[in-house]
């Protein structure tokens, strides 16, 4: 019974066999285990019961009230406690206007449960607001918890989060006790995703952001193309560090792409019979082979498979002479690389990271 007694103290969600009942546990017992998790004092104001339900009050030494919430949950195999603590909630409610005051007038926010939301508009906010979240986890944390308790009770994530058009990154501000994000961590992880996210198109691109910026990081893929005037979007374009040059994820047998990232999140099927008829081409698959012409110059591909239908080998022909393709050697994936593209298009293919595309002309 001691194992049983100790999870319930940490109001961690336990399955009981549906013949052993479950029971909210005593005042006494939450206090117990609440005892492992803060570093301040607290004192037991009132309890509220219900049916299936059980919250007990607290005020803790800092001034802030809170609950701890306890219930019982039904479920196909029996009855489970859940639970869980509102003490960073209630604080984040206590020290709003604190909060509010480290932000200033220069931009608005808005607090959630669990989140401070801070909006910029443009690449240039990006330092003073990295200032402002340095502040922020400065002045008022740590909070007045045990990172290192025996115990865990289920407490939330309190975050200051920076959104443009999208969610850009969130910094959590509940424990900072021992190695706090320094003002360099918290820019550089700011403009990264920024950066990243002006690629994907998930932030608008601003004209006169010099395009430089974007040579500071690697990027990890960009999700449209064009060709003329046209642009073509659901193309995911993945980068690599290790290869000489970028892969992209385009398999003229297949005529879509694969295994573009660990979401497998797929490129556009038919895409590079896409990329050919946009310019100008014409294209023809088979189950090993490809052919697509373009003017005066026809392209033929071959790929070599085991006995259990995996691809070992991919080789390309121009007018019937072969190509010098340095596709990557991943078993069973085509990925050509961005100069394999050009020499299998006759296009030139220019990157243009600030517009988050990728140009064939």
């Amino acid at each position: 019974m001691r194992i049983f007694a100790a999870a319930i103290i940490l109001l961690y969600c336990i399955c009981f066999a549906g013949c052993v009942p479950v029971e909210i546990p005593p005042q006494n017992e939450i206090q117990s285990g609440l005892d492992e998790v803060f570093t301040i004092g607290f004192t037991h104001t009132s309890t509220q019961e219900g049916e299936r339900y059980t919250n007990y009050n607290y005020t803790a030494a800092d001034g802030v009230d809170f609950a701890v919430n306890a219930s019982i949950l039904k479920g196909d195999y029996g009855d489970s406690l859940w639970g869980r603590c509102l003490y960073p909630e209630r604080w984040l409610e206590r020290n709003q206007s604190v909060i509010e005051g480290i932000i200033g007038s220069d931009y608005s926010s808005e607090f959630a449960s669990t989140e401070v939301r801070i909006f910029i508009e443009n690449y240039d906010d990006l330092m003073p607001v990295s200032e402002i979240i340095y502040s922020i986890i400065s002045t008022i944390s740590p909070l007045p918890i045990n990172r290192k308790n025996g115990t865990y009770i289920d407490l939330s994530r309190l975050q200051v989060e920076v959104w443009a058009d999208t969610h850009i990154r969130g910094f959590d501000f509940l424990y900072h006790d021992e190695n706090p994000p320094t003002l360099d961590y918290i820019y550089t992880e700011l403009e990264q995703q920024f950066l990243k996210y002006i690629e994907w198109g998930r932030i608008e691109s601003d004209e006169n952001l010099d395009e430089n910026l974007f040579e500071k990081y690697t990027p990890s893929r960009l999700e449209k193309i064009k060709i003329g005037d046209e642009f073509f979007e659901d193309f995911i374009i993945v980068f690599h560090e290790e290869h000489d040059d970028f892969l992209v994820n385009f398999n003229p047998q297949l005529n879509f792409g694969a295994y573009p990232d660990s979401q497998a999140n797929y490129s556009v099927e038919g895409g590079f019979k896409t990329i050919i008829t946009a310019l100008g081409g014409s294209h023809e698959m088979g189950d090993e082979t490809a052919e697509w012409t373009i003017g005066s110059d026809t392209w033929t591909s071959v790929i070599t498979t085991n006995d259990a239908g995996t691809i070992i080998s991919f080789e390309v022909y121009k007018n019937g002479e072969k190509l010098d393709i340095k596709t990557p050697g991943i078993v069973g994936i085509i990925q050509p690389t961005l100069s394999d593209l050009e020499l299998m298009t006759g296009a030139r293919i220019t990157v243009h990271r600030g517009g988050g595309y990728v140009e064939f002309n």
